[in-house]
């Protein structure tokens, strides 16, 4: 009785030890936050004589919700999408 209870008390030691997170060895799964400056795509009509009628220089893209998991790029005259570059 001796044994089993010396074994017992070693099993439950054992599992309280491996269920405590080891904080200091842990390294985080997800990459740094950084700040990244938001941007805007504008029209930039460089030949005039192949402009649209209304022109679409000057306007921003954004996109259409088509249908279900379909979009289409579209120019708009008013505020376009904002667009993020991150990293480097």
């Amino acid at each position: 009785m001796a044994v089993f209870k010396t074994l017992l008390a070693a099993v439950s030691a054992a599992s309280i030890a491996s269920a405590a997170p080891l904080e200091s060895r842990q390294v985080p799964h997800y990459p740094p936050n950084s700040l990244s400056t938001g941007f805007r795509l504008v029209a930039n009509v460089t030949d005039p004589a192949t402009d649209l009628k209304p022109s679409v220089n000057g306007w921003e893209l954004q996109g259409i919700h088509t249908g279900a998991a379909l979009n289409e790029a579209a120019l708009t005259a008013g505020s376009g999408r904002v667009f993020y570059h991150n990293g480097e």
